[in-house]
This record gives C-alpha cells, sequence and structure tokens, in this order.
C-alpha cells in the first residue's frame, strides 16, 4: 500500500506530516519511499494520548509530534524512555 498511497499524494502536496496514534512505522516507510522522489516530501509523526499522573490523571494530553523524513522507527522509538505514560484511548 505504500506506493499506492505515495502516488496518491504525489502532485497534490510538497510536503506532509504522517501520523498514527502511538506508532509510527508506516509513516516512516512512506517517507523513505519519498527520499527517493524529489516532488515530495513526508515527515513520519505520531499523535501520542498523555494521561498524567495523579492528582492531575483525570487530563490526557493530546501531543502531535514531527521527526525529519529521514528518521528511523528505531531512533523514534529511543526518544521516549521505556514506561513512557502513553494512553491506549
Amino acid at each position: 500500500g505504500e506506493d499506492k498511497y505515495l502516488n496518491q499524494i504525489i502532485d497534490k502536496f510538497d510536503i506532509v506530516a504522517i501520523t498514527d496514534h502511538n506508532r509510527v512505522n508506516f509513516a516512516c516507510r512512506l517517507a523513505s519511499r519519498a527520499i527517493k522522489n524529489s516532488k515530495i516530501c513526508i515527515l513520519p509523526g505520531m499523535e501520542l494520548n498523555i494521561r498524567l499522573a495523579p492528582p492531575l490523571d483525570e487530563l490526557k494530553l493530546h501531543i502531535l509530534v514531527i521527526f525529519p523524513e529521514n528518521k528511523k522507527e528505531s531512533e523514534i522509538e529511543k526518544v521516549f524512555p521505556s514506561g513512557f505514560p502513553i494512553d491506549q484511548y
């Protein structure tokens, strides 16, 4: 699906941030394919839902993080420490 998706957006946009909830693998694959094509720049990103610690645990934050086009999935995973409080919902 990456090539089909890329072909749908390549002539419509110059730069695109691809994000998904709490994961970045699809975005990194698309960004890697787009690097070979000078018509579009795809930036991988993630949408993080974070629930704070008590006494603020009723609050949720939705954070959008965007990385450079050549950032690898393994590098992005290292940005967040183990045990980082990602809320699944």
